[in-house]
């Protein structure tokens, strides 16, 4: 996996902030514009001004995410479907890069005392890489390379 937000409501905190403000103010605008779309096949389920009181993400996921997919508020979505919880009991290999210059990604979304308790549980925290962007030499980027290596250790 790469560059993952293992805990939602711990990136969503980094994403919030006046760093990723555009970020969030992009990602925002994108999936209001597919509401609208959404809103044109099933009208019943959500109304125009519900939408317009989506200022920010986390009222995207209040508005829409949690109640779409059964959950009780955005909240509640982020702790129910959060990977961290569940690394723990990882039974196959997997490995987790997240880069430490990952805007996106706040303190909780560096599983290292999960790592550190399972042996199945590989956590690769490179210093640059930012969001998904791990540049390399002859456009090979570091986590094609580090995935590569780890599926021909242990697959």
């Amino acid at each position: 996996t790469v560059s993952v937000p293992c805990s939602l409501h711990d990136s969503l905190i980094q994403l919030l902030k006046l760093k990723n403000i555009l970020y969030a103010k992009r990602f925002k605008k994108h999936l209001v514009e597919k509401l609208y779309l959404k809103r044109q096949k099933f009208p019943e389920l959500i109304s125009v001004e519900e939408i317009n009181n989506i200022r920010n993400l986390k009222d995207f996921d209040d508005i829409y995410t949690s109640k779409a997919h059964g959950f009780k508020d955005a909240l509640d979505y982020y702790a129910q479907c959060s990977s961290l919880q569940f690394l723990p009991r990882i039974k196959i290999p997997t490995l987790i890069i997240n880069a430490l210059d990952d805007s996106f990604l706040g303190r909780d979304c560096y599983p290292i005392e999960e790592a550190k308790n399972n042996p199945l549980l590989f956590l690769d925290m490179p210093k640059h890489g930012g969001h998904v962007g791990f540049f390399g030499p002859q456009n090979i980027s570091y986590s094609e390379k580090i995935g590569l290596k780890f599926i021909k250790e242990f697959f």
